[in-house]
């Protein structure tokens, strides 16, 4: 008797860690690399702001990310045709949002 009661606490304390490491949350992943900004943009609400960029040292000149901003304050200060290091996670197959962005050079930068 003493051991199935162990074993049913085992069991759920067991459980109760699977679920709750578990998340509905789908995260693709996270990168960081070296973005060239080609051009910056907004929607007509102002709601969602974005960059367009590439990889300078990548392939995908062909095929450049468009990664969205939260921080307006961060979108102001992106300036086109500058080189960034930049961290970004990717939403869904097709969303990626700025986590983190400093100057190429910049070794002062806050982390």
């Amino acid at each position: 008797m003493k051991l199935n009661i162990s074993c049913l606490i085992v069991v759920a304390i067991m459980a109760s860690i699977l679920t709750s490491c578990s998340s509905d949350e789908t995260n693709l992943g996270s990168t960081a690399s070296m973005i060239e900004v080609i051009n910056k943009q907004f929607s007509e609400d102002y709601s969602e702001a974005w960059i367009v960029a590439f990889d300078p040292n990548g392939d995908t000149k062909e095929e450049p990310l468009r990664i969205f901003i939260e921080e307006p304050m961060v979108w102001n200060l992106i300036e086109e045709g500058k080189t960034y290091f930049a961290s970004y996670k990717q939403e869904d197959s097709e969303t990626w949002i700025l986590q983190q962005i400093n100057h190429e050079d910049d070794e002062d930068a806050l982390r």
